[in-house]
């Protein structure tokens, strides 16, 4: 960056200076994950260490993943239907090989998935988020256990956004590419206050394109790579919060 003549006395330039001044007080009581701008992947910052993504610093709220086993799509807290999980089968968005692969069974006519033993939730505003990576399939769905309007499918080849359902409180579903290694960030986000008492259960189906149904049945023997499901209350997603057999919070920065 070019300065004038008079150097500023504050700079407040994160984004390319990835630093706090020394007279701003930063603190966060817990670790947190961030997008490293450097090598593109998932990092995890200690107790009261600031977190910069490409844009800038990250300032988040405090906010609890629900989903006890984010990466452990192998655990028993997973039920599979006509599929099964690999387990750290392939290297994940951190650059650790905790990802898993979720390989339909072939069976003819059959749904493909897995969804999350979580406790039914209160009625509020939901995100769900989880990474995907095409293996030899292209296309994955995320949809919510219990209600036939609220799902999304995902194309992983393009890293674009298909078709997806009508529920009336449903924020559009996002992809985003992470980092160059082919792993994209989906989230699905829906307010379920005011209506009668539905749950907020992660699915993750395997389908065969970017407008099948909701749970779509299929013939499917292929795999889809997954990592980082997270279950959190909010208008808005928030980073990653790795989670092994319990819930977990990051504090507010």
């Amino acid at each position: 960056m070019t300065y004038p003549t008079i150097r500023p006395e504050l700079t407040l330039d994160f984004a390319n200076s990835r630093q706090l001044d020394p007279r701003i007080t930063f603190s966060r009581s817990s670790s947190a994950t961030y997008l490293n701008p450097d090598t593109g992947l998932i990092t995890l910052a200690s107790d009261h260490e600031a977190r910069f993504e490409k844009e800038g610093l990250l300032i988040e709220e405090s906010r609890t993943n629900l989903q006890p086993y984010s990466q452990e799509f192998d655990n028993a807290a997973w039920s599979k239907f006509g599929s099964s999980i690999t387990a750290n089968s392939v290297a994940a968005p951190d650059g650790t090989m905790t990802a898993d692969t979720l390989t339909g069974d072939g069976t003819a006519s059959t749904l493909k998935y897995v969804i999350s033993n979580i406790d039914g939730q209160p009625d509020i505003f939901w995100q769900h988020t989880c990474y995907f990576k095409k293996g030899t399939n292209d296309f994955v769905q995320m949809a919510v256990g219990g209600i036939s309007s609220i799902y999304a499918n995902f194309d992983l080849n393009t890293g674009t956004l298909g078709s997806y359902g009508s529920f009336a409180n449903m924020q559009v579903p996002t992809i985003t590419k992470v980092g160059n290694n082919g792993w994209y960030r989906c989230t699905l986000a829906f307010d379920l206050s005011g209506g009668s008492n539905k749950n907020a259960v992660p699915v993750f189906a395997i389908v065969s394109s970017s407008t099948s149904p909701r749970l779509e049945a299929n013939s499917l023997s292929t795999t889809v790579h997954l990592w980082g499901a997270q279950v959190e209350e909010g208008s808005f997603p928030t980073s990653l919060i790795p989670t092994s057999g319990s819930t977990v919070t990051r504090s507010q920065d």
